[in-house]
């Protein structure tokens, strides 16, 4: 339910072109195709399935803290079952 105007896109390809003009941010890996390319807000230094989901994590989070207070948790001794 969110609404496509606050939604993020990702698209490689042609067939998204039809979609990325209604989202608040419309993404293309460094690999998409030229039409895709000149429609992206931002293409991505990642090639589609090489990090693409990684690098758009860290681009939204760095948009809203600093990257080192956003993956402060990820050090603490009890992330992902580690024992403290």
């Amino acid at each position: 339910n969110i609404a496509p105007d606050k939604a993020a896109y990702i698209g490689d390809d042609v067939i998204d072109l039809q979609v990325m003009p209604l989202v608040s941010l419309a993404l293309c890996p460094a690999d998409a195709h030229i039409l895709v390319k000149r429609h992206s807000h931002r293409i991505l230094l990642s090639k589609a399935g090489d990090g693409v989901a990684r690098e758009v994590c860290d681009l939204i989070m760095a948009a809203r803290m600093p990257l080192e207070t956003a993956y402060a948790v990820a050090q603490k001794p009890a992330f992902e079952g580690q024992s403290s």
